[in-house]
């Protein structure tokens, strides 16, 4: 960040954080905003000064202060993961470390306000909560909680595929994030999956840059439970299962959902695709056949 731009913000920081911390305030936020715009893993999104909602950047942003200054230095690195590229990471994450810390010096603690945005609990963040957002086609692009359940989706019917147990390897997979609770909801809502769709569901492989619109449906369900609406996951699952096997699945995505928020992994609700109702084929595909006469597969 040039000197001009911290000229411009030495008013602000001043009332921040005082004489005494202001020069070294502003070097590292200057710092921050290099490796954030140098680092970003993808087109950053930030919103106008006037706009009454954050952009799902400025949330994670404002979530990684929060877990720095409360300790929760393996939160922090999960946040900065998907935010940061791994050449930027380092310094990123020392810079925004030490701004967290310099905010709570000068009497500004993160948790009060990211908890009151987690909890939906004020105007401007409710907003953001309960509005969709446009429906994204690459994986770069989904939220940490969104590429977080994918992976997890993706991984889960590798294991089918290859008659593997797909629990332990998904309870790894939370496990590596610090939400191994989240495992065992995912593994229920996919086994009713496997079990009851009325056709063929479209997962891709770990590595394939796009997200197909059933992928992006379940990822829809989720969001939705996080917003305490089953509505949205009843659309999007009636797609594939019949009620009866949505109703079975609901305590699963509820707890999937809930476990999700309190981690503080919030799932943007997106737009449907158009093509949801149109399953999807890819080269990359998985095919996991059922066994039964009933020909149900998982694509």
């Amino acid at each position: 960040m040039n000197s001009g731009k911290l000229d411009y913000l030495s008013a602000t920081f001043t009332k921040v954080f005082g004489d005494a911390h202001l020069a070294e305030a502003l070097e590292a936020f200057g710092r921050l905003m290099t490796a954030l715009g140098q680092g970003a893993r993808c087109p950053l999104r930030i919103n106008a000064y006037d706009e009454e909602c954050l952009s799902i950047h400025e949330e994670h942003f404002l979530s990684i202060l929060s877990a720095f200054q409360q300790t929760e230095i393996e939160r922090a690195a999960m946040l900065v993961q998907w935010l940061i590229n791994a050449d930027f990471n380092p310094t990123f994450t020392r810079h925004a470390r030490l701004f967290a810390m310099l905010l709570l010096k000068s009497g500004h603690s993160m948790s009060g306000m990211v908890a009151e945005m987690l909890q939906g609990e004020t105007s401007l963040f409710e907003k953001s909560r309960k509005e969709c957002i446009p429906l994204v086609e690459r994986v770069q692009e989904l939220t940490l909680g969104e590429a977080i359940i994918l992976q997890g989706t993706r991984r889960w019917v590798g294991c089918l595929h290859q008659e593997k147990d797909p629990f332990p390897v998904l309870e790894a997979h939370f496990g590596h994030y610090g939400i191994s609770g989240c495992a065992a909801g995912l593994n229920a809502v996919l086994r009713n999956i496997a079990y009851a769709a009325s056709r063929m569901v479209d997962v891709r492989g770990p590595a394939c840059p796009s997200l197909s619109p059933d992928e992006a449906d379940l990822l829809h369900a989720v969001a939705g439970f996080q917003r305490s609406d089953s509505a949205p996951a009843h659309h999007a699952l009636a797609n594939w299962l019949p009620p009866a096997a949505i109703r079975l699945s609901a305590g699963a995505l509820s707890s999937l959902a809930e476990s999700l928020r309190t981690a503080g992994l919030i799932l943007p609700l997106r737009t449907r695709s158009p093509a949801s109702e149109v399953t999807s084929h890819h080269t990359r595909s998985w095919h996991f056949e059922r066994s039964d006469a009933t020909g149900r597969t998982l694509h």
